[in-house]
């Protein structure tokens, strides 16, 4: 095997690589985002709970950016489009039909994993965004609360 070949095989061996660590990410945001949203739903539900039969303007404050945390939470967890690691046999076939050139093969594969890379990134910054946004949001129902309850 020539350093060619060994340098494309190391290629490979890093994207798959890639992908399967941004798979553990993408999994474990998502789970993040629902922990989240649950303990955002219940804080809505307790807030709403609390106090008289009909919801004060307080309690509005409070709950509308919780429930809007909880609705970008939920975005963040979205099902999506993802590149997983490995390919199905079937990808090759029209390579094999062809005797094509192994290494040419190879090299191939490892530019079309650098492209699911990058859209994989991507999902995972849109998704990160998403979750930052649930955040802010949330730290932000404290303090409407407190400047409704210094309004009323």
């Amino acid at each position: 095997m020539d350093n060619r070949q060994r340098l494309i095989l190391e290629m490979l061996a890093r994207a798959d690589a890639r992908l399967e660590a941004q798979q553990q990410i993408a999994l474990a945001s998502d789970a993040r985002a629902m922990q989240l949203v649950g303990v955002l739903i219940a804080a809505a539900a307790v807030t709403t709970a609390i106090g008289e039969d009909a919801v004060s303007a307080v309690q509005w404050a409070i709950v509308v950016p919780l429930v809007l945390a909880a609705a970008a939470g939920i975005y963040a967890a979205r099902p999506v489009g993802w590149y997983a690691p490995g390919m199905r046999p079937s990808a090759f076939n029209e390579d094999l039909d062809d005797d094509r050139d192994l290494a040419d093969v190879q090299l191939e594969l490892a530019r079309h994993l650098e492209a699911c890379i990058e859209q994989n990134s991507e999902i995972l910054r849109h998704n990160a965004d998403a979750l930052r946004t649930a955040v802010l949001l949330a730290a932000c129902a404290p303090v409407l609360g407190a400047i409704a309850s210094i309004a009323v």
